[in-house]
Formats: C-alpha cells, structure tokens, sequence
C-alpha cells in the first residue's frame, strides 16, 4: 500500500481548468493548426495585414477522392488558391488562402479526368466562406432583416452584403419536424392582394417549419397525410384547413387562434351595437329623444313611422356628424378618437 494513497486526488471542489501562461506559449504546444485539425487542413504561414489576419493552408491528405467515383487519387495534376472568410479572432479580419490541388481520376469507367479536392467538412465545393462562417452569417440573418444584418455583420468583421446573406439563408437545412405535434397553420401573401399561400408553423417554439405552394385543401392534406404526429391544429376561419382536416379520418384536436378569437369577438359585439344602435344612443345621449317623446304623445300613425325611421338611421351616418360636431369646435383628431367609440355594420 503506498504511503500517500491520496497524493493524486484533486482537493478542490471545483473543477480547475487549464490555463496556459504566458511563459509556455510556443509554437510547440499551440499553435493555429489545432483549429483546422477536424477539417483536414494544415497552416503553412500566417501573417496580419492590414488588420486582417492571412492564414495560408493546404490539405494535411495525401491523396484526394473523385466525387463522381469515389476512386483515390495520388498523382496531382496542379494547384490554384481559394480565398476563404472565416471567423474573426481579436476583432481582426479571418482571411483563408488555401492551396487546393487537382488530381488525376484513374478510374477508366469515370466520366472526369480530373477533379479538386475538398478537404474536411468545413470548406465546401463552390463557396467563399467556411461553414461555420456561413452558420454565423446564416444565423444571425433569419433574427434580423437581410439590410440589417448585413450591417451587423460588416461591424463584425464578416463584411457581405444583403443578398449574400438572403442566399445563405436559403441554403441552411431546414429544422427537423419530426418532434412537431402542436401545429399552427395560416395564410401569407407571396403577392399581396394576389396570390396567397400557406405557412406552417411550430406552436410550441413559433418557428416556420413549412410553405405550402398554394392554400387549397388538398395540399394541406396531403400534408397532414406525411405527418401522422400532429396532434393539435390552430388555424384561422378557413373552410379548407378544416376540410383537410376532416379529410384526413384522424383524431385531430381544432382551436382558432387569438387573432380569429378576438375577431369573432369584435364582429358579435359589432352586430349587436348596430341592430341596437338607436337604443344605444338614448342610453347614452337621452336629451337627444326628448322631443321625439313629446311627439309620440299625438298618435299620428304618419308621424309614428318617420319616427321609426329617424330612429333606424345609419350608425355611420351618426358616427360622421358626432365627428363634424367635435371638429366644428375646434378639437383635434387624437381627441375626437377620445370621445367617440367606432363602430362599424357589417356590410
């Protein structure tokens, strides 16, 4: 038995972190090659200018892979660089200058005679930027409108423009809905006034998960159809989400969202005031009926009818006068608002 059994134990309830000091900081035990490693890339040199930092790489393989083929390939055919963003470090620029190389493709039933090698997951085929760099640029334009990120992202040291930035948007993945059981369908307008569509989109978190090419009953069904998990639907007044729905044989739970709750609400309380608008207005203003009283008094069937009809006069109608009445006093706009409660019939 050793004589300190608990000389390796650590003593402290918290877990320390390493801490690298100043004193061993060296080219040997750090260096920028550790943030390339998982992608395959080797750092050759690296220099700052112009308040960018250049990071100049190649690919640590020694041989390449055809895509088409998927064949190994050792004989290089020549190089080119690619310019690549990536993140900034320090508040600096991130500029990559990689040396690609091409290959021969060996394979003789292979259609390409050559083919350039795609390190690692990080740099893909075609684009200027790293895929944690477009992730950023990608994330921070569906929070913000693509002007606005744009100059959010130029302060960040990762100048694109808005279109680079609506682009990289349409490439991201689109979220898993597999989890989705809570759904919340309603029209968008892809042409205001024109042409409308259908968006789809996760209650429990408010995310899109879904546009449907037009908002007919039959796409939203077949929707449904693909998505045997959805267990609660919110959706607005139209007939067709219900008709899918109810087309679709399943025990599907159907609530009318806040904004149609509250519509139906308006609309009820609306058709009430409006049948009722005369009684309304003695409740309010009875020193107005004082002399229709009066002339009830005389019996005239005549009268009793143009009365009926004074009192059967148009919300609106009264609802405009009350205004030219305020404004004949001289009140402003915000306080005639004030004063007078808009009511109006349903066409």
């Amino acid at each position: 038995m050793p004589n300190k059994p608990n000389e390796t134990k650590d003593r402290n309830n918290t877990t320390q972190s390493t801490i690298i000091r100043g004193d061993n900081f060296s080219d040997d035990n750090f260096h920028l090659n550790v943030f390339f490693e998982s992608s395959q890339l080797y750092v050759e040199s690296s220099d700052i200018i112009n308040d960018c930092l250049q990071v100049f790489l190649k690919c640590s393989a020694s041989s390449g892979v055809c895509p088409n083929c998927n064949s190994i390939s050792y004989q290089v055919h020549s190089t080119y660089i690619r310019n690549l963003m990536d993140l900034p470090v320090f508040g600096k620029r991130v500029l990559l200058h990689f040396r690609a190389r091409k290959f021969f493709c060996k394979c003789s039933s292979c259609n390409k005679k050559t083919f350039a090698e795609q390190p690692g997951a990080e740099i893909c085929r075609y684009r200027r930027r790293t895929k944690r760099c477009e992730a950023a640029i990608g994330e921070l334009g569906i929070n913000m409108s693509s002007i606005g990120g744009s100059r959010i992202l130029e302060f960040m040291k990762m100048p694109v423009s808005s279109s680079t930035a609506l682009r990289t948007i349409y490439r991201l993945p689109l979220p898993d809905i597999d989890n989705v059981t809570k759904l919340g369908g309603d029209d968008w307008a892809f042409r205001k006034g024109v042409t409308y569509r259908s968006i789809l989109v996760n209650m429990e978190n408010g995310h899109v998960i879904d546009l449907l090419a037009d908002r007919e009953t039959g796409s939203f069904e077949d929707w449904l159809n693909n998505h045997n998990y959805i267990s609660l639907i919110s959706r607005d007044r139209s007939t067709n989400y219900s008709s899918a729905i109810a087309n679709t044989n399943r025990d599907i739970i159907e609530v009318a969202d806040r904004f149609h709750l509250i519509k139906n609400m308006v609309d009820c309380v609306t058709k009430v005031i409006s049948d009722n608008y005369a009684d309304y207005r003695i409740s309010i203003r009875p020193e107005e009926i004082l002399d229709i009283e009066d002339l009830s008094q005389n019996n005239d069937p005549k009268l009793d009818k143009e009365i009926d009809v004074n009192l059967k006069i148009d919300s609106r109608t009264n609802m405009f006068n009350e205004v030219k009445e305020l404004q004949s006093k001289g009140l402003k706009v915000a306080t005639i608002a004030k004063k007078i409660t808009y009511f109006q019939a349903d066409g």
